[in-house]
């Protein structure tokens, strides 16, 4: 439900003033309560959100500024249990959250001292919001076959 208002243009701001993004902020960083699995179906569902809500500047950058990239950038990691398809849509849609994010011009400081520069690099390939999953594959690929510790 919350994707699918998040899609309206006029929805994005109001859902912004009134709260909207502290809320699915903390949704990103909890992880009790739940099957592995429900889990991940409900970040991918978050992350997908935030990539809606991230086309306006102001809210992308509200999102940035409540820690958004760094809970982003957790959920891109290798290692995580659960259902391979669930952790691949969970970390497709993060990158395109933070690709999303990263497009407004205020917010492209902070990415360049997250990730490495050869995985910046193909981070800045993908292009400004683009909403096929499958440009994000490059991605999943270089990451997952890294460390954690060389990744980040």
């Amino acid at each position: 439900v919350v994707e699918r208002l998040c899609e309206d243009t006029e929805l994005r701001e109001d859902f912004r003033l009134l709260g909207g993004v502290p809320l699915l902020l903390s949704l990103l960083g909890r992880d009790s309560g739940r099957s592995e699995d429900k889990i991940l179906a409900l970040k991918s569902v978050v992350a997908s959100a935030v990539t809606q809500l991230a086309v306006n500047d102001t809210n992308s950058a509200h999102f940035t500024q409540e820690n958004g990239v760094y809970l982003l950038s957790k959920l891109v990691l290798p290692n995580r249990e659960g259902d391979s398809s669930l952790v691949e849509t969970l970390q497709r849609n993060s990158w395109r959250a933070l690709r999303y994010l990263y497009s407004s011009e205020r917010n492209r400081r902070r990415f360049q001292k997250v990730f490495p520069p050869k995985l910046f690099e193909q981070f800045i390939d993908i292009g400004h919001y683009v909403r096929d999953s499958g440009a994000y594959s490059p991605l999943l690929q270089s990451v997952n076959s890294m460390s954690v510790c060389s990744t980040f």
